[in-house]
């Protein structure tokens, strides 16, 4: 079967590392999706307005995740 790998990306206003009641998502962010050793993105979307972010029919393995800001935000 397939896998999928997706969440949410906020704004930790009190730093927890923790999704609050409260805390808004963030729209624009890259996010890019590896395999073990690859040096280019497998695939690639943004954040939708509320930070929502999704990679659907994955072959079963290993992934790992960058997260790439919008221009002026850190």
């Amino acid at each position: 079967p397939l896998a999928s790998i997706g969440d949410r990306v906020w704004n930790d206003a009190d730093g927890n590392g923790v999704q609050d009641a409260g805390e808004s998502g963030i729209s624009g962010v890259t996010v890019n999706l590896y395999r073990p050793g690859d040096t280019v993105p497998y695939r690639t979307t943004t954040t939708d307005g509320s930070g929502n972010y999704l990679f659907g029919d994955l072959p079963p393995g290993d992934y790992f995740l960058e997260f790439v800001p919008p221009t002026g935000m850190i």
